[in-house]
């Protein structure tokens, strides 16, 4: 049988096809109900650039934007390269070394990168202690500056405090990384509350890092499923109507909620998105300087016992 450029071509569309089968019947699976996670996210944990977008191309992709919690050990509180720690390490399966020197460090860091899976956890306890560090910040340096209200440098302490604070309120991630493991089904037997925790997968690779002329070893890991999560056409408009350039959250402004579903193959999607209201503002006078803040209720109880509110 001689084959002709028509059986090539029809091979070659009968492959197409059986691709395009196959991928389809894989998104079908994954967002087949029920789904493993259903967050309720707003631009704070859903980053985008859409304006750079928006004049390379017609699609609209968001970026799952998530923060690491403060370390547990004081020994990784400095450390740049990420928070897990050399026990956690051990668990995720990495050989970690019983003693630590160039040698040792340089073998530990050069083993290969691990897949694991990381859980979040969206505006939970991890994310109100943030919120309360800042807090507690804001009110030590308010009352350090009381006691010396000339002091220039407790002055500029005082206002990054102020302005650390304002940023947990309004536009810092709620989304932390709770805990990493090897298997998914272990995270969820710890955080089983689906619309609080979600599980993705990880990439996690090992570092090592000397401070004070000794050295720290210990983890950090990546997300690929966050770095795109593609906004349905169907929203294209919203999106379009949405206040553009700086961003939103500086003003006080939340610009969106989105539904977003994560499904069998821990792969996300956006089921619903919807403009939401600008927060209310006012500003607020505590011992001699302007605070900017969301609610009266928002600042620790003894700051608020020492502020006024200010027109305008």
């Amino acid at each position: 049988m001689t084959l002709t450029r028509m059986h090539f071509v029809v091979a070659g569309v009968a492959l197409i096809l059986l691709i395009n089968a196959i991928a389809l019947g894989g998104v079908a699976w994954n967002r087949s109900e029920p789904a493993d996670s259903r967050l309720l996210l707003s631009e704070r944990e859903l980053g985008t650039r859409y304006e750079y977008w928006r004049a390379e191309n017609s699609g609209i992709a968001l970026r799952l934007d998530y923060r690491w919690a403060k370390p547990a050990s004081d020994e990784y509180a400095n450390v740049p390269l990420g928070p897990l720690t050399a026990a956690k390490m051990a668990e995720l399966g990495f050989r970690v070394p019983q003693t630590l020197d160039d040698e040792t460090v340089q073998r530990f860091r050069r083993q290969l990168d691990r897949d694991g899976f990381l859980v979040l956890e969206l505006n939970g306890p991890l994310y109100r202690e943030m919120l309360r560090n800042a807090q507690e910040r804001l009110q030590q340096v308010t009352q350090d500056l009381a006691s010396l209200p000339d002091n220039k440098d407790l002055q500029e302490q005082r206002q990054a405090a102020a302005d650390n604070l304002q940023h947990e309120q309004l536009r810092s991630s709620r989304l932390i990384v709770a805990d990493a493991a090897t298997d998914p089904d272990s995270l969820r037997a710890r955080y089983p509350d689906r619309e609080q925790y979600v599980i993705l997968p990880a990439r996690i690779s090992a570092w090592g890092w000397r401070s004070d002329n000794r050295w720290i070893i210990g983890g950090s890991a990546e997300v690929p499923l966050a770095a795109s999560i593609n906004l349905p056409h169907r929203w294209h408009g919203l999106f379009e109507s949405l206040p553009l350039g700086k961003p939103a959250a500086t003003s006080g402004e939340k610009r969106f909620n989105a539904d977003v579903h994560f499904g069998k193959r821990f792969e996300p999607w956006v089921v619903q998105l919807q403009a939401s209201q600008p927060y209310a503002r006012a500003q607020y006078r505590c011992a001699g300087n302007v605070v900017v803040a969301v609610t009266m209720w928002s600042m620790p109880p003894a700051l608020r016992a020492a502020c006024v509110a200010v027109a305008g």
